[in-house]
């Protein structure tokens, strides 16, 4: 078995069992510079259609969870206007599939994530300030930029590290870091 990684546009004529069509997100497809002109898009539309027809048995379409946005950090991803217009009917079974997927993976990883945090608390030094603040170790929070975590250690009275589930663990000073309680 082998893989191959092939641009659309080098794709045209080709064919493959399975085929995996990656960063599917709007703002990454179609491409911001095509969204200027209704042919641009028109254009782009062509090459997603080259790009799903390339598949003989599998079709995959994939995009990230969250994207990196120049100014913003990183935002939830959306799929791209093109993935929204083919009719739910043909994407029903592996979607529901897929979140029912994504449903056990997350509660694993919340589980995984609660474990490592109380593991690593209890091993924390300079947590004498534990009841000064709203956070301690277990504690969901959200970041604007990092998305979702878990408190793992209260440093001190202003810092703290938490293990987010995108971007791994941060040591973080309260007094600057955008922290809500999820």
């Amino acid at each position: 078995r082998r893989i191959v990684l092939s641009t659309i546009h080098s794709a045209k004529g080709l064919e493959w069992k399975a085929v995996y069509i990656i960063s599917m997100a709007e703002g990454r497809f179609p491409s911001p510079a095509a969204l200027n002109s209704a042919d641009d898009i028109e254009e782009e539309r062509r090459l997603f259609y080259v790009a799903a027809t390339r598949a003989k048995d599998l079709l995959f379409f994939c995009y990230p969870t969250f994207i990196n946005m120049s100014g913003a950090g990183l935002i939830p991803a959306q799929p791209c206007r093109f993935l929204q217009e083919i009719p739910s009917i043909l994407m029903k079974s592996w979607h529901t599939e897929t979140k029912q997927r994504e449903a056990a993976l997350e509660s694993r990883q919340e589980q995984n994530n609660y474990h490592n945090a109380a593991q690593l608390s209890d091993s924390s030094s300079g947590s004498n300030s534990k009841g000064e603040h709203k956070f301690r170790p277990g504690t969901k929070v959200r970041h604007s930029t990092f998305g979702r975590g878990t408190v793992v250690q209260i440093v001190s009275k202003d810092k703290i590290k938490v293990l987010f589930d995108v971007g791994g663990t941060k040591t973080l000073h309260l007094k600057y870091a955008p922290l809500s309680v999820v």
